[in-house]
């Protein structure tokens, strides 16, 4: 049970790992459970041209951090629609960010 509450409503990143304000905003925006959103924004940021190696380096840490998490927040997802499917309807929200 606490497994399932820590993905659908608990921080998972330390912000202050982040120096670089854009990747630090970032993981802000993953503490808000907002996984998707922020891979696509880590992946936009990583597409640029211009970024400099601790810029880029932070923002595939927390690339890999968030991917690891929504991965986790997907597995669990699965295995509770195919299991208890009225407990999979209450993650709904929390899942779906």
């Amino acid at each position: 049970m606490f497994h399932r509450f820590d993905l659908a409503f608990n921080p998972f990143i330390y912000e202050p790992l982040f120096t670089d304000a854009e990747v630090r905003s970032l993981a802000h925006r993953a503490n808000q459970l907002q996984l998707g959103g922020t891979l696509k924004a880590l992946a936009a940021l990583l597409a640029k041209t211009d970024l400099g190696a601790t810029q880029k380096q932070q923002a595939q840490l927390l690339r890999s951090q968030v991917q690891a998490r929504a991965d986790d927040v997907l597995k669990l997802a699965r295995s509770l629609a195919d299991t208890d499917p009225l407990l999979f309807s209450q993650y709904q929200q929390p899942f779906g960010s």
